[in-house]
């Protein structure tokens, strides 16, 4: 593990971060996984990309295929566990509480996303911030028993095209993506909407945030690990390394997880038990083998 700690989140006096277990107002150092899995097994239902909430003790997830995401109830405990079956969320054949259909001003609705992440505003609001993988749309929703949609920011670059999210998760002060524009090197990033009213559908201007070594593949997944982030790639997923600051910088391999895309479909990491686990499909539906990596 580094010795260094990563950036809280800025100006976090006031910030609950118990969503991440307080990884950010901790100075917690940064996500390191050894990249030979402890342990394989079967992780029950598929859920593909996952927020593991030990404070709210839910996972909320998207769902293989885009099926409409929401939430699974489960008491995480207090033992560091050893076993994929942790991370189970019921039987084969569960299905998550759905959230809210969300219905836009041009007559869109939905609740088929495919990542998820959770976020603090600038009034440090806890968040929920989805994207289906259709549009360049992220989609907001509080963080609470009953979450409610809040509303959805529109995604273009500086010269007002629109972007598509792949993947997304949240650095401690902004929202970070990728996109399956090319060049697919490319992170972006947004900073967090001041409150929830600045959640008005209004379109946003994204800034490259690092250009990284090794194109991702166009698999929805992406993950804070404190100094950088995992994404995946043809045949594994990638540890890289940030430099800079803000929403400038740039980027270092650092390791490489095997066996990525298409065998696996999702990722979910606690930040209580620093661990990170693949949600492996084979075949269509079929999940099996799935890898739970440690430090």
């Amino acid at each position: 593990m580094r010795s260094h700690h990563l950036r809280a989140a800025s100006d976090s006096a006031g910030l609950d971060d118990s969503a991440y277990s307080g990884f950010f107002t901790s100075g917690a150092s940064p996500l390191d996984f050894n990249t030979t899995a402890v342990t394989t097994g079967l992780i029950q239902p598929g859920y593909g990309n996952a927020f593991i909430d030990h404070n709210s003790d839910r996972a909320w997830v998207t769902t293989p295929l885009g099926s409409p995401a929401g939430y699974f109830s489960k008491t995480w405990g207090s033992t560091v566990p050893n076993a994929t079956s942790f991370y189970n969320l019921g039987s084969s054949t569960a299905t998550p509480t759905n959230l809210p259909t969300y219905t836009r001003s041009s007559g869109l609705s939905a609740t088929t996303f495919y990542d998820v992440t959770i976020g603090y505003l600038q009034d440090f609001t806890p968040v929920l911030i989805f994207h289906n993988g259709g549009d360049s749309s992220f989609y907001f929703y509080t963080l609470e028993q009953n979450p409610s949609f809040i509303g959805h920011l529109n995604l273009l670059d500086t010269n007002g095209n629109t972007l598509q999210p792949k993947g997304v998760c949240y650095d401690g002060s902004h929202i970070l993506f990728l996109s399956n524009r090319t060049p697919l090197t490319t992170v972006y990033g947004i900073d967090m909407p001041a409150s929830t009213t600045a959640i008005n559908g209004a379109n946003t201007t994204v800034t490259t945030k690092n250009t990284l070594t090794t194109s991702p593949s166009l698999e929805d997944s992406l993950i804070w690990t404190g100094d950088g982030v995992i994404h995946p790639i043809s045949g594994g997923y990638q540890h890289v390394r940030f430099t800079g600051s803000g929403l400038t910088g740039s980027s270092t391999n650092y390791k490489t997880f095997s066996g990525g895309y298409p065998s696996y479909w999702g990722m979910a990491v606690s930040y209580k038990w620093r661990q990170m686990v693949l949600v492996r499909k084979v075949g269509f539906f079929t999940f099996v083998n799935n890898p739970l990596y440690t430090e």
